[in-house]
This record gives structure tokens, C-alpha cells and sequence, in this order.
């Protein structure tokens, strides 16, 4: 009933599901297929006469007017469920209009090697696929006044995705009227220029659960945007030289389970200047901070994390506090997996680690910890450890085998793998 085709090469396109799968297939009624390239006159519906929905991604760029000109099986207007597909040059308003007539498409990801802006003064196109349309991938487009008119006029988006986008024109455009403000779960911007406007929009999207926001062009934005949002539950955040956190969490929000700020060189003190409470805190099942700088204050926030089960800080610089000082010993920490290369643990921190019961991984990086203190690192407070990871490390042969006769052969792949 479900066949997929991921990431298929045709070579010769008159072989692609040559005549004899014609009524082998009879109960076939998805087709999800990822291709090269393919010829999209492609007649699936005569080869499986059941079809009921059509996925479509292909990666080869394609030429924008070939696409234009191309003439569907009728059919294809109540089958095509996803179409994903790069031009060499596109305007995103033309395109929108090349696709309007498809009723059930629900996924569109397009990607330009060269975008131009729309000027048209002619009324906004409401496709047939308005209100069906959940997500919407652009990359490298050029997005100005009137393609955000018709972006923020799909009604039921939940999946909105900006990469290497340039936005202009965008502060003219009234933000309150964007239909899917309360529909919206997953947004991510990275890598756009003149983002700024749309990092305000975030506060009004009341159900948004995952926020991902990598970028380099924070510089100069002098004010934090605030997020309040009940349903949020992912933070992802990659923006480098910052010098604190740009955002606010404000109200209460049991939701919030994952919190990533990485290689973003925050100063000391950034993490405890988000003011996070220890409801927040608690909450958190997965945290990563690497490549940052730490301060006692920073270091308690990561101690009132006491359910979280994955804890990455590898390449962090503590001033003026240690790895041990985040387990308090009057906590009990539900750390599954932990990652701290590159850092300068001495005995007190190895030690540390025997206050994790539920430790299963362990990355680390054996080369920057004193060989004295490696002693300290014993199985017999690590039960439950099933693998260490040492990130390509090159070990001395006394600490391998000190390594090896501590945790044994069953550890020994994951180990010097």
C-alpha cells in the first residue's frame, strides 16, 4: 500500500517502473518517491491505477520555465501531497501561481540558486490548497512585502522553515493578521539577512512548540525578544559572538523539555541572566551548552537540572567554578547521557561523576585529563555505563590500558573504536 524510493538514481528514464509493474501493484496507494532528477510527465496513476497520494522530491536543479510549461495528468491535481524541488531561478509569487491549481498539497520545499523579488500590484492568488498546506521549507529566496502576503495567508501552516533567505520590505506588513498565528508549531529561520522582523512575529504564535534559530547576524540588535509561550517545548538557538542570550522566557511553561544554545561563545553569566525559574529548570530533559563560557551563577542554573537526561557542555570555559560544582549531593541526577570534551577534569570532577546512577554514555576526552586523576574514574560507581565515547582522542598505550583493565572488554569497542 506504501512504497518509498529514497534517494534513487535513474539512469535511463524510460526504465523507471517500466510496463510490467502495470497491475502488479494493485493496492498500491502511496507513492513516495526522492530523486536525482526525474521526469516529472511522468504518468504514475496509469501504472498504479489506486494511487491515492503522490510525494515528489527532486534534487537536481531544475529549469524554472520547463517547469512552468509542463502539463499534469489531470489527476496529479487531487494525488501531489508534497512536491520539493530547486530552480536555478525563481520568483517564489510565480511559482505559487505555476502550483495553485493542486487541491490536497499539504508539503512544499523550494530552493532557488537565484531568487528575484515580486513588484507585482495585481491581487494575491489564493491557491486551491490554502487551507490544506501544513508546511512550507524555502531556501535561498528572496522574500519581500508581497511573498510574505501570501505566505502568512495559508491558514492551517504548522511547519514554517526560512533558510539563506534574504527578507526586505517585511516592516511594512501587519504582523496580527497572519492566519496561521495560532496553528504554527515549528519554526525555524537560519541564515536569513534582515531577520529582525521576523524574530518579533514569534510571541505570536500561541501553539509553538519547536523554535530553531541559527544565525550570524545578530550583531547590534540591542534589545532581547521576548518569548511567552505556554506550548513551547524545543529551543534550538546556534548564533555566534553573542554577547548574552537574545531572547526572554517569560510566564510558566511545564512544556519545555529541550534547551540548545550551542557554539554561540555566550559570556559567563548569559545562561543566568535568561532568569529562567526552577520550574523551567526542572522540567528540562535535554540541555546543551557547549562552547560557552560558565559562572557560578550559570553553574546553579545547570544544578536545579536535575531531570535532565542529556547534558552536553563539552568546550565550555568555567570561571571561577568547576565541573563538580554542578552536583549538589542533596540532588539525585537522571543524566542518561553526558558530554563534556575538551575539558580539564581533575579528581574532584571524576569523582563527581559517581553521582550519576543513570549514566549509559559518556563522551569525553582522556587527553586533557590528568593522568593522576584517571584513577578516580571507576566502574564500580558507574553500573549502569554502557558506552564512552572519546571523540577520536589519541590515547597513550599506559592510559589505554588503564582505561581497558578498569571497564573490560565489554566496553572496549565504544571505547578505542
Amino acid at each position: 500500500e506504501h512504497l518509498v524510493l529514497l534517494d534513487i538514481s535513474i539512469k535511463h528514464k524510460n526504465l523507471f517502473f517500466p510496463k510490467y509493474l502495470s497491475g502488479k501493484l494493485i493496492n498500491l496507494k502511496v507513492l513516495d518517491i526522492s530523486a536525482s532528477s526525474m521526469n516529472l510527465n511522468t504518468n504514475f496513476c496509469e501504472i498504479f491505477t489506486g494511487l491515492q497520494s503522490l510525494y515528489i522530491s527532486v534534487k537536481k536543479t531544475s529549469d524554472y520555465r520547463t517547469f512552468e510549461n509542463l502539463i499534469f495528468p489531470s489527476k496529479y491535481y487531487l494525488l501531489l501531497r508534497k512536491i520539493s524541488i530547486c530552480f536555478n531561478n525563481i520568483s517564489l509569487m510565480n511559482f505559487f501561481n505555476t502550483i495553485a491549481n493542486f487541491k490536497k498539497l499539504e508539503d512544499i520545499t523550494l530552493k532557488s540558486q537565484n531568487s528575484t523579488p515580486s513588484f507585482s500590484f495585481l491581487p494575491i492568488c489564493i491557491p486551491k490548497y490554502n487551507s490544506i498546506l501544513k508546511k512550507l521549507h524555502l531556501d535561498s529566496l528572496y522574500l519581500g512585502y508581497y511573498e510574505f502576503l501570501r505566505i502568512y495567508n495559508f491558514q492551517n501552516l504548522k511547519s514554517l522553515s526560512f533558510k539563506n533567505c534574504t527578507f526586505s520590505f517585511i516592516n511594512y506588513i501587519y504582523f496580527s493578521s497572519i492566519k496561521f498565528a495560532n496553528k504554527l508549531e515549528n519554526l525555524t529561520i537560519e541564515n536569513c539577512d534582515n531577520a529582525y522582523d521576523i524574530f518579533l512575529t514569534i510571541q505570536l504564535y500561541k501553539n509553538l512548540k519547536i523554535l530553531n534559530i541559527e544565525s550570524s547576524v545578530w550583531a547590534g540588535f540591542a534589545n532581547s525578544f521576548v518569548i511567552k509561550n505556554l506550548n513551547l517545548h524545543t529551543i534550538f538557538f546556534k548564533c555566534r559572538d553573542l554577547s548574552k542570550i537574545p531572547i526572554k522566557i517569560e510566564g510558566k511553561n511545564s512544556k519545555l523539555k529541550i534547551l540548545e544554545f550551542s557554539f554561540c561563545n555566550f559570556s559567563a553569566n548569559s545562561l543566568h541572566l535568561l532568569e529562567l525559574n526552577v520550574d523551567y529548570l526542572k522540567n528540562i530533559k535535554y540541555f546543551t551548552y557547549s562552547d560557552n563560557s560558565l559562572s557560578p551563577n550559570d553553574i546553579n542554573c545547570i544544578s536545579n537540572m536535575y531531570n535532565c537526561e542529556v547534558l552536553d557542555i563539552s568546550r565550555c570555559e568555567f570561571q571561577n567554578c568547576h565541573f563538580h560544582d554542578i552536583f549538589l549531593p542533596n540532588k539525585v541526577y537522571k543524566i542518561k547521557e553526558l558530554y563534556i570534551y575538551d575539558l580539564n577534569l581533575n579528581k574532584k570532577d571524576l569523582i563527581a561523576l559517581r553521582n550519576l546512577n543513570f549514566l549509559l554514555h559518556l563522551s569525553i576526552s582522556f587527553c586533557s585529563i590528568d593522568r593522576s586523576s584517571l584513577y578516580y574514574l571507576k566502574k564500580q560507581y558507574l553500573k549502569k555505563l554502557q558506552s564512552i565515547d572519546t571523540c577520536y582522542c589519541k590515547i597513550p598505550d599506559d592510559i589505554r590500558i588503564l582505561i581497558q583493565t578498569e571497564f573490560g572488554w565489554e566496553l572496549y569497542p565504544s571505547i578505542f573504536s
